[in-house]
């Protein structure tokens, strides 16, 4: 009996335990269901194996997989790159083009069956709201995406928008020049969209927003990039009043002349979900029982759905061909001012919030003096709702310029505020994103 029961554990016990390191994986193993086990291959590896893979993979020469008993027919068809990285399961055969089914009819459903991602795009500052929509659009286009931003940390919210291995996230300094020529250098084009809204530390608008695009365009005239599109501001000019106006413009002016053919987007304020404007006076009128209009609100501005952003983004990398472009209009080497379809006043605007949150609140005006008087306290927090340099910014129109290309020459049809807001400001509703709008 002793023996009889022996045998019946060795048997169960040779059915139950996986068996690791003593076979190949199996054909009809569940490995298809664990794509984070995939391989991932180094960045810029297109090892398209084949007569020609020694040329093509530095990685290392063309080799076959030796035949093996336990290996199917199908897999002793298949060849790789020599790239060790690549060869610790075989079986992975779809990862980043790595592998290619050799063999076999014109029509097999595996013969081309890879996702090489044949462009990179280096996005400098892709961690923000806008940046984020940027990198979702690029890993759906196909292009292989490395984001610069201060904490990858906090940023790994980006890899899932790509397939495994498309999305990286680089923590580094945007202002020095190994972190920067460390992610231009691989890259096929550049999207800068550095840029802050007030100085603390060692963030200032010089240095970020006035400098930095001139090194970014140097870099990339040096490594041979072909596109560059830089995200800046409506109202840059270096003959502003504001300090943000003045870095934008100075920042144009730099990148223009180390990288002649870069895009230069201006957009209008630039809303959708997460955004910083309709969000944030909507949680204010949460708990604030009246909400303020600097300078009587009457200050005008052209609000921007960020979709319309990402298509003009797109257009200029070459991603997408505009529908119906200007005549006589180029992107390359062209700034373009990107405001919505409607120009509200800011008290229009605080309406618009308060029937998509079916809130009442009263709406008082607050001279700038005023403003700026309270911005001198309220400038000194670490992160302040309002400084003295966003006062005399708050005292000019954020309306597109007469005469300078828009959405109409890159043939781009603005979407209206009404026809996205009342979905992403439901939550902030009396009784939540479920109630009835009023």
């Amino acid at each position: 009996m002793n023996h009889l029961s022996t045998c019946f554990i060795m048997f169960f016990y040779k059915l139950m335990v996986p068996r690791r390191r003593l076979e190949l994986p199996r054909p009809n193993g569940h490995w298809h269901l664990k794509p984070a086990r995939l391989p991932i291959p180094p960045p810029g590896h297109r090892g398209d194996a084949g007569p020609e893979a020694g040329t093509v993979c530095s990685l290392g020469t063309a080799r076959r997989i030796p035949v093996i008993a336990s290996m199917s027919t199908e897999s002793a068809k298949r060849q790789i790159c020599g790239a060790g990285l690549c060869l610790r399961r075989i079986r992975h055969w779809t990862n980043a083009g790595c592998y290619r089914y050799l063999g076999g009819r014109s029509d097999d459903r595996y013969q081309e069956k890879r996702t090489a991602m044949e462009k990179t795009a280096a996005v400098i500052g892709g961690s923000g709201f806008v940046g984020r929509a940027i990198v979702e659009m690029l890993a759906r286009a196909g292009w292989r995406v490395v984001v610069l931003c201060r904490n990858a940390e906090r940023a790994k919210f980006l890899k899932p928008m790509g397939v495994v291995g498309q999305v990286s996230v680089v923590s580094g300094n945007a202002l020095s020049d190994t972190d920067l020529e460390q992610v231009i250098a691989p890259a096929d084009a550049v999207v800068n969209l550095v840029g802050i809204l007030f100085e603390g530390g060692s963030q200032r608008f010089d240095a970020l927003q006035a400098e930095l695009p001139g090194r970014i365009g140097q870099l990339a005239a040096q490594h041979g990039v072909e596109d560059v599109v830089h995200l800046s501001a409506i109202g840059a000019d270096t003959g502003s009043n504001s300090h943000y106006a003045r870095s934008k413009g100075a920042g144009e002016a730099a990148l223009q002349a180390a990288f002649p053919d870069a895009v230069i987007l201006r957009p209008s304020i630039v809303f959708g979900p997460r955004d910083g404007f309709f969000n944030r006076f909507a949680s204010l009128a949460m708990i604030a029982p009246a909400l303020p209009l600097p300078g009587g609100g009457t200050m005008q501005m052209q609000p921007v759905y960020v979709g319309d952003v990402v298509a003009a983004v797109s257009i200029g990398l070459g991603i997408t061909k505009p529908a119906k472009m200007a005549r006589g209009q180029k992107i390359r080497g062209s700034i373009f001012e990107l405001g919505g379809p409607e120009v509200f006043t800011f008290r229009e605007l605080m309406d618009v919030t308060l029937a998509a949150i079916n809130r009442r609140r009263m709406l008082v005006p607050v001279p700038l003096a005023m403003m700026s008087l309270g911005a001198l306290f309220t400038g000194l927090l670490p992160n302040p709702p309002l400084t003295r340099d966003q006062v005399r910014l708050l005292a000019v129109d954020n309306v597109t310029t007469d005469g300078v290309p828009g959405f109409a020459a890159l043939g781009i049809t603005p979407t209206p505020v009404a026809s996205i807001i009342p979905g992403y400001l439901a939550s902030y509703r009396p009784g939540g994103a479920f109630s009835r709008p009023g």
